[in-house]
């Protein structure tokens, strides 16, 4: 089972794709996922699946939500070790200490077109802005050293950079997804340890005994994506990180 986050783009933003976290959470349920979490009302999804296809599942989603919700709304899966990932490569880290709200990560929902380097070179030279890819090139990071709010740098103009669908979430956000995360790793551990202990007890018989002595038997237990174009290009302001409309309102 892998365990995902869905990043829904444009949900309940300015009056648009509103819909409650509870319908949400029912609607993933009845695409036969499990263990499903939201967190606020801007559309993030944790659960667990047994598909290992992102995209086609993405798809699965999207096409639920156009069904059942009367509206298209493009969903960015991320695998939960692709976010720690994103997490722990951060190019900003004195940035996101001093104010995570204004540190966000667009991620990309296909990889972006080979001219956007070129592109997102002139919008990093005209404004304090400072932009980063991901060293995988399918997520890009954006520290607004002004405030989104006072950024001329729209989400929608970065989207046109890249030539993909993005949607974006700031920093504050994914570190409280990432402890949501951990902890629900936590329970599946206990859970393990747990089943294993209750399963050892309940499957226990006395030994044989062999003439007059006792043969002790033995047990053992068995515990039954594309890359971008973009990957590594380094240009003013817009540099890999190390290691490994857009539709954002700034959580």
């Amino acid at each position: 089972m892998t365990t995902y986050v869905a990043f829904f783009r444009a949900l309940n933003v300015g009056g648009h794709g509103v819909v409650s976290m509870l319908a949400l959470r029912r609607m993933h349920e009845a695409l036969g996922l499990q263990a499903v979490n939201t967190y606020i009302q801007t559309g993030n999804v944790l659960f667990t699946s047994d598909e290992g296809d992102a995209l086609s599942l993405a798809c699965q989603i999207e096409g639920r939500c156009l069904q059942e919700f009367g509206f298209a709304s493009r969903v960015v899966l991320r695998r939960a070790v692709d976010l720690e990932e994103v997490i722990t490569t951060n190019p900003f880290p004195s940035e996101a200490e001093q104010a995570p709200e204004r540190l966000v990560v667009l991620f990309l929902a296909a990889p972006p077109v080979p001219a956007a380097a070129s592109v997102l070179q002139r919008l990093a030279a005209a404004g304090p802005e400072k932009l980063q890819l991901s060293a995988r090139g399918q997520e890009l990071y954006i520290w607004y050293a002004d405030g989104i709010g006072r950024s001329k740098l729209t989400p929608a103009e970065l989207e046109r950079a890249l030539g993909c669908p993005a949607t974006g979430r700031n920093w504050r956000t994914l570190l409280q997804i990432r402890r949501l995360l951990q902890q629900r790793q936590k329970g599946e551990r206990r859970s393990l340890e747990k089943g294993i202990i209750r399963g050892s007890g309940a499957n226990s018989s006395p030994a044989p005994l062999v003439g007059s002595k006792r043969v002790r038997a033995k047990q053992s237990c068995g515990t039954g994506r594309g890359s971008s174009l973009l990957a590594g290009v380094a240009v003013a302001g817009l540099t890999p990180c190390p290691g490994g409309s857009a539709g954002y309102s700034g959580d």
